[in-house]
């Protein structure tokens, strides 16, 4: 079970999408579920209340929703599978890298300056 309520994580289709992000992103720090998450909230209008294995995951997407990144982004990639691909891909890699962040030093700030500036590097 992810965080979202209108997706269907046992779903074939799903879990393609999800394994093709993770080929492209490289970590194993991130699982499917991180995977079919970040594709979901991009291509369908997300709908918020399922169970998450990781209450970093979950804040780090509260965030980034709440964004004026994703308010800009997410019009560009609903319904569509490749702007919904990449911007999964962007928020992954950006999420890895806080986590990297996390561990290196204990702690990291993170706010909306910080996430879109990550997310833009990439």
């Amino acid at each position: 079970m992810g965080l979202l309520l209108n997706v269907d994580y046992s779903d074939p289709l799903a879990r393609a999408r999800a394994w093709k992000i993770l080929r492209i992103v490289g970590s194993d720090v991130v699982g499917e579920e991180e995977a079919i998450d970040a594709y979901y909230i991009h291509y369908r209008v997300p709908i918020f209340g399922g169970r998450v294995s990781s209450p970093v995951w979950k804040r780090f997407v509260q965030l980034y929703i709440n964004s004026p990144y994703y308010g800009k982004i997410a019009p560009l990639c609903r319904l569509r599978h490749g702007p919904s691909l990449r911007a999964a891909v962007s928020l992954l890699r950006a999420f890895v890298d806080y986590l990297k962040s996390l561990e290196e030093f204990g702690r990291a700030c993170l706010d909306y300056t910080s996430l879109a500036n990550s997310l833009q590097q990439r």
